[in-house]
């Protein structure tokens, strides 16, 4: 049995638990790339994973999570045991890490996470993937 952990959205986990058993490895991948994408998309449109856009930088004239598209760029799966991690590669960890938090001179801009509609995504897939089994 594989299962995957999924941080800051237990009710969503407890949800699909019953589900997830009889994925295969190849489908948690796919349940990663899920979340990587979204995540991706958030950088490029600026979304929060709370919903609407991230605030807008007044120094950079708008552009908020975009500077030369490094941190677009960065985000990728790491194989980790039986599961994937999402993350940001060390060139741009830090600052992903200020951007999302935020600091004592700088709003949060929440962008990496499970988003209500990367939650649907994955719940839909995992439905899909279940029905195909059961016939």
């Amino acid at each position: 049995m594989i299962k995957i952990k999924i941080d800051f959205a237990q009710d969503f986990e407890h949800q699909c638990e019953r589900y997830i058993e009889n994925l295969s490895g190849e489908s948690v991948k796919d349940i990663a790339n899920i979340v990587s994408e979204d995540i991706t998309e958030n950088i490029a449109n600026a979304r929060s994973i709370y919903g609407g856009n991230v605030a807008r930088s007044k120094k950079k004239k708008g552009k908020t999570l975009i500077d030369k598209g490094i941190l677009l760029k960065s985000v990728y799966l790491k194989k980790i045991n039986d599961g994937w991690e999402v993350r940001i590669k060390s060139v741009r960890d830090k600052i992903a890490g200020y951007l999302h938090y935020g600091t004592s001179k700088m709003i949060d801009r929440p962008f990496f996470g499970i988003s209500k509609n990367t939650e649907t995504k994955i719940n839909n897939y995992i439905h899909k993937k279940n029905n195909s089994l059961e016939k």
